[in-house]
């Protein structure tokens, strides 16, 4: 067993750098999986709608405060197939949460390809030194065990190195007041203990399933062809082998998908469905680029060569030529690139793509308007101090409504009227606005699944009425008050008469103003800075100009996507760390081709130049298959939030979000090509010829 493990060790010293990227591999995906683990089950704790109690890490919410239920044709009973509105909620946000698990999922399978690459060819490299053990008495066994161990080794040191990481990392994000939801923030810091001891498992399966295939494939070890000088043309000696058996890999992927999707398996989502789909897809599209790399890596190198063939002649020549003769080798980190970067212009897209039909139905919604918030009171405000704002304005008292999901806000038709002056179209609805009717936002019919002319049942601990729905329209725009986009385009409108409803401090009109310029009701900055220190004044609260709230609505976007920016960061770590593990491992394979290229008149700044042209054209082929894959992926993201979800977003392309891509796969992937350019700048030509 000394032999065993001394070999093992020194094996792993020797080749220090290639031991650290395969340490770091496993150590920056389990960082990532740890992270959301723990990010997640803090925020399902800290954004439920109590805290009073945790039962089996189940969190038991209250009922809300009015519940709004579609009834029947007849009007007498429930309908059977509607959902309740705040299940509607908890639903959008357990897609969220899912899908950022699925993402840590995608970091921690480049980790695992890059594993399993480095293991797999640092084996088929050590031939030479396995076949000499094995002349001097080693069995099979002892060499299985010897690689094993290193495999062990690595993979522990990687995991644990990644569980502890993934704290610090939780405690930044904390305080930057990041969740997987991008609603609300963290109040508890618990660590869920038995899942970060199989993601530390996972990582070491990983890490010992990478090197069962190729130590299964020692058993056939040709030792006298083995310890036979390589020659510039044994290929063999220089590209992947297909068979390195990439189906090994499904094992600890499947436990690692388990783990992470558990939660919401338990609670049957049926929309979840749909995103395990998607990963299929992805992954499928995935193995299949691979498969074709080799035939596209050839034809796009004939290509991108020309760009650079008349400033670099040589380089750029025997660059494209290793492109062409090695693709399968090099599909490796191509893949990984163009991964990585079509996960990050898809969700680029999907921010951009919901920022634009945020800002389209926030300036129709809020333009010219002002929201005045209630003070720390929550008391109405006196018709004398709406009376010193000036005739020039319309003013609309409202009252703060029942809570999200289900927000209820009672108005009296007299003050609906005014809704006139910026949408006359609203006047059919509003002269049938009565007691015993409702009007609803279309984001709160399309959750609830209703239309006009349908029955509403609205009960709450105070009381409860049947109303018809005479209305759906956005025309009224944002109701005033703070919260997410979805949240504040969400609500329906009843008469005054029924705010028994609703405790009288929900109820009360006037704890919230609506205003805006009669003589343009629709015209934006209307409300210069002045004006707003004057209405302060006078009403002693919170002034917020229509556009001013779309502003805060965007940002909040930008937040919901950090957690996604924070992964695919990582990811993008990791496709690093894999172009350099890639050229790094085919540099020592070419040690005797660069000194022969040296002894042929190249100097060390031309073979620093080749292998930095080299990772441009990986960043170059990855760039452009990224754009490729990243386009339909997110189509398919836009459709899924618009079947999922009541969102009616269109997909926008933007050739400024595709060149930055693809310039950033060039500049990751040339930065990742430096150290490697740097060991081949520096060999000896003497030594490597001397040992080939």
């Amino acid at each position: 067993m000394y032999f065993i493990f001394s070999a093992a060790w020194k094996n792993l010293v020797s080749n220090w750098f290639r031991t650290l990227l395969t340490v770091a591999g496993i150590a920056v995906g389990v960082t990532t999986v740890a992270t959301i683990l723990i990010l997640d089950f803090n925020t399902n704790i800290s954004e439920s709608w109590t805290l009073d109690y945790i039962q089996e890490n189940e969190i038991v919410a209250p009922k809300t405060v009015v519940q709004i239920i579609p009834l029947d044709a007849t009007g007498n009973h429930p309908r059977k197939n509607a959902k309740p509105a705040e299940n509607v909620y908890a639903e959008d946000y357990q897609i969220m949460r899912s899908t950022v698990r699925l993402a840590s999922l995608l970091a921690f399978s480049i980790g695992a390809i890059i594993v399993y690459y480095t293991i797999g060819f640092s084996i088929q490299q050590r031939k030479k030194e396995l076949a000499l053990l094995t002349a001097l008495g080693a069995t099979f066994s002892q060499i299985s065990f010897i690689v094993l161990w290193e495999a062990f080794l690595m993979g522990s040191v990687g995991s644990l190195c990644g569980i502890i990481s993934s704290l610090p990392l939780f405690k930044i994000l904390k305080i930057l007041n990041v969740t997987t939801t991008g609603k609300g923030r963290l109040f508890s810091a618990y660590i869920p203990y038995w899942e970060f001891l199989a993601v530390w498992f996972v990582g070491i399966i990983t890490a010992i399933a990478g090197a069962i295939h190729p130590v299964w494939k020692l058993r056939t070890l040709n030792v006298r062809n083995a310890l036979q000088p390589r020659f510039l043309s044994d290929q063999n000696e220089m590209k992947l082998q297909k068979s390195l058996n990439l189906f090994s890999l499904i094992v600890p992927l499947l436990i690692l998908t388990y783990i992470l999707m558990r939660p919401f398996l338990i609670q049957f989502i049926p929309s979840i469905y749909f995103y395990v789909g998607e990963v299929g897809f992805i992954v499928t599209m995935f193995l299949v680029v691979i498969f074709f790399i080799p035939k596209v890596n050839a034809f796009l190198t004939k290509y991108l060569a020309k760009l650079f063939q008349k400033l670099f002649p040589l380089e750029v020549s025997l660059a494209s030529s290793r492109f062409t003769h090695f693709t399968q080798t090099i599909s490796w980190p191509i893949s990984n690139v163009m991964l990585v970067f079509a996960f990050l212009l898809t969700l680029h897209l999907v921010t951009k793509s919901l920022k634009a039909e945020t800002l389209q139905w926030g300036q129709k919604a809020s333009e010219g308007m002002a929201f005045v918030l209630e003070n720390g009171k929550k008391s109405a405000v006196t018709p004398e101090m709406i009376a010193q704002i000036g005739e020039n304005y319309t003013v609309i008292p409202m009252a703060i409504g029942s809570p999200a999901p289900n927000r209820i806000l009672p108005m009296a038709k007299s003050e609906l009227i005014k809704y006139l002056e910026r949408s006359p179209k609203l006047a059919s609805i509003i002269n049938n606005f009565d007691s015993e009717s409702i009007i609803m936002s279309e984001t709160m019919a399309a959750q609830l699944g209703v239309k006009t002319g349908d029955w509403i049942w609205v009960a709450s601990k105070d009381g409860e009425k049947k109303f018809r729905l005479i209305g759906i329209t956005d025309d009224l725009g944002y109701y005033p008050g703070d919260g997410t986009y979805r949240e504040r385009k969400t609500y329906a409108v009843v008469d005054q008469a029924n705010d028994f409803l609703l405790p009288p401090d929900l109820a009360r009109p006037g704890t919230r103003l609506i205003l805006w310029n009669k003589a343009n009701p629709r015209r934006n900055n209307q409300f210069h800075y002045s004006e707003l220190v004057r209405i302060n004044k006078i009403l002693k609260r919170r002034v917020h100009p229509g556009e001013w709230k779309i502003r805060y609505q965007v940002r909040e976007i930008n937040k919901d996507f950090v957690i996604f920016d924070v992964i695919l960061m990582l990811a993008t770590f990791l496709a690093a760390l894999g172009v350099t593990n890639t050229m790094l491992i085919q540099l020592q394979a070419r040690n005797r081709e660069i000194a022969l290229l040296q002894v042929l008149g190249m100097t060390g700044p031309q073979i620093l130049k080749m292998v930095l042209i080299e990772g441009l054209f990986i960043g170059k082929i990855g760039g452009l298959l990224a754009i490729f894959l990243g386009i339909p992926l997110g189509w398919v993201s836009i459709q899924a939030l618009n079947m999922l979800s009541v969102f009616k977003v269109n997909l926008l392309l933007s050739g400024k979000l595709f060149g930055l891509i693809f310039l950033g796969s060039i500049l990751v992937s040339t930065v990742a090509a430096f150290y490697p350019a740097l060991i081949g700048f520096r060999l000896k030509t003497s030594e490597s010829i001397h040992y080939e």
